[in-house]
Parts: structure tokens; C-alpha cells; sequence
């Protein structure tokens, strides 16, 4: 960064096309950190999103280098939610590994740089996570930002706060201490609602216990695609939300719905279509040289972007056979649903590789 107090970014490149002019009076409110499924550059991010219908602020390379190719003034579409866009700043992240996905030293560092400079910049406060930093699973149904959000959010929180604390000669406010008691059953504030019907598990084993805890025992376990009927209650324990259901034989069951954080969802309302079981939700790798991405799930559809061969593109678990395609489904960093063909309806040519 030339400079972390005026955000003056090592790159500037521009992008033309795939964000929106302006925040339509809305205040930068919090940042949204992203990584790329891959290891950009600056300009590859460019190149990517000239076709692809997202893009954001900033990139910080796998060497530290950052980029910017969207004003801070304009709305970049990188969250899947136009209103977490009008309101945030993206941050994307280069990876320097895909398995497991991992970011460098250098891409943590800047990347935790970036976060303080931004929040002292816009006068959000000392970064926390959850409250002025955010994944994009927090607003998406995605695993997006991956290591960010799992084994290298502490470190990179940590990195982010010294920073801030340094740029602003802050401290910290104290840690409270809590008491050491556990509850036993759920209190008021843990205990909300959720829609009562039918959920569809989307993962491929899913526990079901005899209270609302990791600590309680295993009775059942469902498995991807089967259907549960709960009953509109839910807990917040151990880190997971929990619904409730009824079994045959009386007794009360309990299920995770995800994690606390909403950054894992194990079982998703509605059940599924008859020709909805053979495209599962995660990332896909395109096998083919160009596949495009249409406004519906129909050749007749307009052609609104194209994948080239190596991308990736998140799928949300939907899809449904027409017109001698099997097609998938995802949503758009500007919020609209976009339809790609997964592959011929026969199965014998797949166009995506789940990886």
C-alpha cells in the first residue's frame, strides 16, 4: 500500500463494466472479506470480472501487493446482497493454496492492514468480527472467504485490531470476565424461532440427539437430501443452532440447523424436487473452454456473462433438467439468480467439476 493513511492502493486498475456508479446515498458501514478460490492477481481479477458479474474494492495479492479495481465511492458487487453492497466495502484475498485453501503471510498481513486502515478511515471503530467485518457466507450461502473464516480468522482479527490500535494509539477496552457457570437449559436469549415445516439436509450426514448440545446423544442420523419436519423452534448451544422435531415414538428430537454464526447451514427450508438430487451446493470447476451463464434455466434465455475453462463458480444446490441440459443455479454478487448447465441431462458430458 503507498498509503495505509489515505488508502492510496500499490495498484489501480479500474474496472469498466459489472458494478454500480455511487452508494445511492447509503454510508460505508462495515467490510466484507472474500477469497478468491484461487490465486489472482490484480489484473487477473480485472480480467475475471469483465466477463463475470461481480467485483470488489480491493485485491491483496499473495505477496501483500494490493489492488484496487472499484472506487470506495461506488458499489461494488461482491457480497450477493444489494443492500450488504450499497453498504460495504469488499476486500478480496489470493490464495496460495486450494487444499486445504490457505492465504500467505504477506496476503494475511495486508490483507488485516487493509481492514484497520479502512475502519479508521471511515470511522467504523476497532475492527471486530461479526460487527464491522464480515464474511460473505454472512450475507451469501457460500464457504467464501474459507480460511479467513476458519483456522486463520483469529490470527488475522488479531493482525487487523494491532494495526488499528497503532494507527489510532487506542488500547483496547478491557476483556469482561464471565462467570465460570454454564446454564443448563436455554434462556430467553438463546431461545427464538425459526419456520415450521419441511427441511431438506444438505450435507451428507446430519446427527440427530436427544437434547439441544453436541454433549447429548446421537439417536438417528439423517443423510443429504432427506427430509425433516420441524417444528419452528429453535436454541442457540455449543456453538450451533438447533431445531426440534417430534418423533414417532413421542419423544422430543434435536437437529443442527448450522453453526451460531450462520457461516455453515446444514439443512435448508423446503423439500427437495424430484429432479433436484443430482447437482449438490458447493464450488465447480469449469472443464470447458467457454460456458455461459443465462438470466434462466432455458436456451432461450439471455446470455448475461461466460465462464472460461479453470473458473470457478459457487452452485446453490438447486437444479432442474430442460431443455436436455441439467442446470445449476447460483446468485450473483448483484443479488440476481444466474442459471449455467451443469452438464447434459443424460449425464454422459458435465461441463462443471465439483471440487
Amino acid at each position: 500500500m503507498k498509503s495505509w493513511e489515505t488508502l492510496d492502493a500499490d495498484k489501480v486498475k479500474i474496472i469498466n463494466t459489472h458494478f454500480t456508479p455511487g452508494r445511492s446515498g447509503n454510508p460505508i458501514r462495515y467490510i466484507v472479506v472474500h477469497h478468491n478460490g484461487g490465486n489472482l492477481t490484480t489484473e487477473g481479477c480485472y480480467n475475471v470480472w469483465q466477463t463475470r458479474e461481480a467485483s470488489a474494492h480491493y485485491q491483496v495479492e499473495a505477496n501483500g501487493t494490493i489492488g484496487q479495481l472499484v472506487w470506495d465511492k461506488d458499489t461494488a458487487w461482491h457480497a450477493g446482497n444489494w443492500n450488504a453492497n450499497l453498504e460495504s466495502i469488499g476486500i478480496e484475498h489470493a490464495d496460495d493454496s486450494t487444499s486445504p485453501w490457505h492465504i500467505s503471510d504477506a496476503t494475511l498481513d495486508n490483507g488485516a492492514h487493509l481492514v484497520a486502515a479502512l475502519c479508521k478511515y471511515y470511522k467504523l471503530g476497532r475492527p471486530q468480527w461479526g460487527v464491522n467485518v464480515f464474511p460473505h457466507s454472512h450475507f451469501s450461502s457460500t464457504a467464501c472467504p474459507a480460511s479467513i473464516a476458519g483456522n486463520q480468522r483469529d490470527a488475522y482479527m488479531a493482525k487487523a485490531q494491532a494495526y488499528y490500535d497503532s494507527m489510532t494509539g487506542s488500547k483496547p477496552a478491557p476483556t469482561p470476565v464471565k462467570p465460570a457457570t454454564t446454564p443448563t437449559t436455554p434462556t430467553a436469549s438463546q431461545t427464538g424461532s425459526i419456520n415450521a415445516g419441511s427441511y431438506t439436509v444438505v450435507v451428507d450426514q446430519l446427527h440427530v440427539r436427544s437434547g439441544a448440545s453436541t454433549s447429548a446423544s446421537v439417536v438417528a442420523t439423517y443423510t443429504r437430501n432427506q427430509i425433516v419436519n420441524l417444528d419452528g423452534w429453535m436454541t442457540v448451544a455449543d456453538g450451533y443452532k438447533w431445531g426440534r422435531y417430534t418423533a414417532y415414538s413421542g419423544a422430543t428430537r434435536y437437529i443442527a440447523l448450522g453453526t451460531a454464526d450462520g457461516s455453515q447451514t446444514y439443512l435448508s427450508i423446503g423439500s427437495v424436487p424430484s429432479v433436484a438430487n443430482t447437482v449438490s451446493a458447493g464450488t465447480y470447476r469449469v472443464s470447458v473452454d467457454a460456458l455461459n451463464v443465462r438470466s434462466a434455466q432455458s436456451l432461450a434465455s439471455t446470455v448475461v456473462a461466460t465462464y472460461r475453462a479453470g473458473q470457478t463458480v459457487i452452485l446453490d444446490g438447486w437444479s432442474e433438467i430442460r431443455d436436455g441440459y441439467l442446470w445449476g443455479r447460483y446468485t450473483a454478487y448483484s443479488g440476481a439468480l444466474r442459471y449455467i448447465a451443469v452438464g447434459t441431462a443424460d449425464g454422459s458430458i458435465r461441463y462443471l467439476t465439483k471440487i
